[in-house]
Formats: C-alpha cells, sequence, structure tokens
C-alpha cells in the first residue's frame, strides 16, 4: 500500500483541474490558482495525520467526515497566507515531511481481497465530480479558492476509505505514508505550473511540470529501493 499510495500523489485531479482553468480562464488564472494549490497541500498533511489517529479507534466513515472537516478548516484558516512562490514551495514541502513523521506507526497490513464492482467506478466518478464542480465554479471562486481547493484529496479519499474498510487501519496508515511521501513532486509539479504557464503556455508548461514530478518520483522510488 505504500506504493500505492506514491502513486496517488500523482496529479490525476489536480493536473486535469489546471488544464481546465488555463483553457476557459486563462494561463494566469491557472498560474495563481496553482500556486494557491501549494498552500492547501498543508491542509492535505493535516488531513492525512488526523484521519491516521483516528483510523485506529474510529469507523472509516467517521475518520472521513473529521479528516474532511479538518482540511477545510485549515483551508479556510490559510486562506489569505501570501509569500512568494519558493517560500511557499518549501513550507508546503516542509508540511508534508513533517506530517509524514506524525504518522502512527502501523504493522503488516491484511492480503488485499477480491475488488467488488463498484470500486473503480466510484474511485472515478469521485474525481469526475471534483473536476466538473471546480471548473463550473471557477469563474466564481477565482484563482485564490479556485486553487485551494484543487488539492482536496477526493481521490485519496475514496481509496483510503477502501482501504481501510476492507484492510484495516494499518493498510491506511501504510497508504497515507506512501502519499505523503510522493506529495512534494506533486508540489513541485503546481510549482512549476505557476511559474511556466504564462510564459510558456499549456503544452510546455504541463511537459516540463510532469518531467519535474516524474524526476522527483524517481528519485524517491530509488531510494525506498536502496533502503
Amino acid at each position: 500500500m505504500g506504493i500505492g499510495g506514491w502513486l496517488a500523489s500523482m496529479p490525476v485531479n489536480a493536473g486535469p483541474l489546471l488544464l481546465f482553468y488555463s483553457i476557459e480562464q486563462g494561463h494566469a488564472f491557472a498560474a495563481g490558482a496553482a500556486q494557491f494549490t501549494l498552500v492547501s497541500i498543508i491542509g492535505v498533511g493535516i488531513y492525512c495525520v488526523n484521519y491516521t489517529w483516528m483510523a485506529q479507534r474510529w469507523h472509516w466513515s467517521l475518520c472521513l467526515l473529521v479528516s474532511w472537516l479538518v482540511f477545510f478548516l485549515a483551508v479556510f484558516l490559510l486562506r489569505d497566507w501570501s509569500v512568494d512562490l519558493l517560500p511557499m514551495l518549501a513550507v508546503s514541502v516542509a508540511s508534508l515531511l513533517v506530517a509524514r513523521l506524525l504518522l502512527p506507526a502501523a504493522k503488516r497490513a491484511r492480503a488485499w481481497p477480491a475488488l467488488t464492482p463498484w470500486d473503480l467506478p466510484l474511485r472515478l466518478l469521485a474525481a469526475i465530480a471534483l473536476i466538473l464542480v471546480l471548473t463550473y465554479l471557477a469563474d466564481w471562486l477565482g484563482p485564490k479558492w479556485s486553487g485551494l481547493l484543487t488539492a482536496f484529496p477526493i481521490a485519496s479519499t475514496v481509496i483510503a476509505g477502501f482501504t481501510h474498510a476492507r484492510q484495516g487501519p494499518d493498510a491506511a496508515i501504510n497508504f497515507f505514508r506512501g502519499m505523503l511521501g510522493g506529495m512534494p513532486g506533486f508540489c513541485l509539479f503546481c510549482a512549476v505550473l505557476a511559474v511556466s504557464l504564462v510564459p510558456l503556455g499549456v503544452p510546455q508548461a504541463f511537459a516540463l511540470a510532469l518531467f519535474a514530478q516524474l524526476g522527483a518520483h524517481g528519485v524517491g522510488l530509488w531510494w525506498i529501493r536502496k533502503r
């Protein structure tokens, strides 16, 4: 589940969202949203820590509900935080590393049972719903709130809920540990888009951002295998 969490940090939701922002609202709007996405990464780290500690005692549905509330509270409190891109990137990455250290210890998870027919479709529908809602509301939300909500952990919510329900809390903890390990690469993806979208345009900026994140993932996976 650690490697699965690592792969879950890929911009499966945020990538299409920022792309649609760029097409519909303009490159400057999408670049601003990408920068504010870095702020909400702090909320993602808090969400992961809250879920994993609750998972040891409470039902997965309550863990998700409270963790969502914690994420939105963190984003609301950070909504007016405005610093330059590099300090914002550094703080976001540091918050992920701290969050990973704060996760509870986990034992080896139970074997993964067979998937139900509605498992993967539900994950896909949840991701599509987030993309449709935020792109529809983007003009009203503006680049700040569009970016702050872009990192809402909808995909990891579905995966974590299924993992917790079917394999137990230890598997959920291992999933989030892997996800937090890969999230610094996602931060790099957002930072590259924030600085390159306006001067380079969509194809070059997204290619450069994906290259940067894949490079970070490659280094991270190499380190995991080495250890």
